[in-house]
């Protein structure tokens, strides 16, 4: 699962992989939920960097009419891998509409051994800050969808991070990962002249070299994820 991420500046971004700015600016945030924006390179415009909200909301959700706002009660920015094939929310975008988010890593809590509260039988989280270890920014693959808001005429761009059952390694910090890509692997997921089988290889679990990750004490604490993330 992949809850929270980091979001690294726009302008490094463009001048990493020599993108086109579209969408609106945005500021390095170290912590982003869902619903938050993250940056997304998306299969129709690849030359381009977007900004897109992420929990993907599917074609048919519907607006409320004194608000505006969508009526949207189901988790949808992550997406199982093992479930692409079978949901009629991911399975039309298959092939179709790939994306690629960009992130400087994400979020993990390890459940301790040791009793957060033993009434209530919680037990301790350690967060964990992961990311790719030899790429500059840590890539996760998705899918995309933008809906329409037929109350505002409104158009959100909106996307999902695509997720794989941990490898063995790290599965003792999470039971759950994103689908990682590299930047060669990147091109290959957002190109639509490949085909649909071509581009999943793509998308395959890691080894378990590929990552890195970083105890925390607080997640969104700038101070200490500068020192112990970017020491």
């Amino acid at each position: 699962m992949c809850g929270r991420v980091a979001v690294p500046e726009r302008d490094l971004l463009l001048e990493a992989y020599n993108l086109k700015p579209t969408g609106r600016e945005w500021v390095k945030d170290i912590n982003v939920p869902p619903t938050g924006g993250v940056p997304v390179i998306a299969n129709d415009s690849p030359g381009e960097l977007d900004f897109m909200s992420w929990s993907l909301l599917p074609w048919y959700t519907k607006a409320d009419p004194a608000t505006g706002k969508p009526i949207h009660n189901i988790s949808t920015f992550n997406a199982r891998y093992d479930k692409l094939f079978e949901s009629k929310l991911w399975k039309p975008l298959l092939g179709k509409n790939h994306c690629v988010v960009i992130t400087d890593g994400y979020y993990e809590w390890e459940e301790l051994d040791e009793w957060a509260d033993e009434k209530k039988k919680k037990k301790k989280k350690q967060p964990h800050f992961i990311r790719a270890k030899n790429q500059d920014f840590t890539l996760l693959a998705g899918l995309y969808s933008p809906w329409i808001n037929k109350v505002t005429g409104e158009v959100i761009k909106t996307c999902a991070v695509i997720t794989h059952d941990a490898v063995e390694a790290w599965g003792k910090i999470h039971d759950r990962m994103p689908a990682f890509l590299t930047d060669e692997g990147s091109s290959i997921w957002l190109n639509k002249e490949l085909s649909l089988e071509e581009r999943l290889k793509v998308i395959q679990p890691k080894p378990e070299d590929f990552l890195e990750s970083f105890k925390i004490d607080q997640v969104g604490n700038r101070e200490e994820f500068e020192h112990v993330v970017f020491k």
